[in-house]
């Protein structure tokens, strides 16, 4: 679909919160590329209200010997909650590697172990979905983190970083362990941004090269079912050295954007 006049000033305004103009041109070019090529009348859609009932469940809480585990939530939903629930959250669903599932190392795939899309394919026919995605940190074993330790761009540019003696004393933590977590990459130590622990690695929004990339993921994302997201994490999403780093007006700008692009495919 073409993007209005009106929406892109809507877009260009919060991106010009975020980054230069070229940042901005960059982003939007994304956005107006993927908005041009989502079939909207094939995207599922549901109004949420108080008669709704979801299920929040992980991808592995129903098991049987003979399907995957998907298939095995399906098929309970269908024979004894068909009547009462509507909606079905899932959570992290995707390959990880610690924080049960909130450490992704592969945000475009399911978890082998749970089955793969085709399984979240034959949810949405049944009930309306909400994915989770973890968008303030990656596993450090996901693929642009692994770029970043051999300095190859470009996942080099793609993790927060900060000077080992940076004052983060106001920073808001929900962890104990040090925020700056060291990494030998091939072009020396770098100290990573880790909010929550070693293992997740935070993500440098100020780039905005990564706000694309999850804006490419929020697409796909809603192709294969997604009637909503849960941004995991997201109040911790931009960082200011000096600040509290929660809740800044950047965060809240992406999340408005991240909004604007989704009411967009309506």
């Amino acid at each position: 679909m073409a993007m209005s006049t009106p929406i892109r000033n809507q877009f260009r305004a919060l991106l010009n919160q975020l980054y230069n103009p070229d940042g901005i041109d960059q982003v939007l070019s994304v956005i107006e590329a993927r908005l041009s090529k989502i079939d909207s009348d094939a995207l599922p859609r549901k109004d949420w209200d108080c008669t709704d009932i979801m299920l929040i469940v992980y991808g592995d809480a129903f098991k049987s010997d003979n399907q995957s585990t998907l298939s095995t939530l399906l098929s309970f939903v269908q024979s004894r909650l068909q009547e009462t629930i509507s909606l079905v959250h899932i959570l992290p669903f995707y390959p990880y590697t610690s924080d049960d599932g909130f450490a992704v190392s592969n945000y475009s795939m399911v978890d082998p172990a749970l089955g793969d899309w085709s399984d979240i394919h034959a949810l949405r026919e049944t009930v309306s979905l909400m994915f989770d995605l973890p968008i303030n940190h990656a596993s450090s074993e996901h693929p642009s983190f692994k770029q970043f330790l051999a300095d190859e761009a470009p996942g080099n540019q793609y993790f927060l970083t900060a000077p080992k003696d940076a004052d983060v004393s106001q920073v808001t933590r929900p962890r104990t362990s040090d925020l700056l977590q060291t990494f030998e990459t091939a072009s020396g130590p770098r100290h990573v941004w880790c909010t929550f622990s070693r293992d997740q690695v935070d993500w440098d929004f100020s780039n905005p090269n990564v706000l694309a990339e999850f804006i490419e993921l929020v697409g796909d994302y809603i192709e294969h079912g997604a009637s909503w997201l849960r941004l995991d994490a997201i109040a911790y999403l931009w960082k200011e050295i000096g600040t509290h780093c929660i809740h800044l007006p950047q965060t809240h700008a992406i999340v408005k954007l991240l909004r604007l692009y989704c009411e967009s495919l309506n």
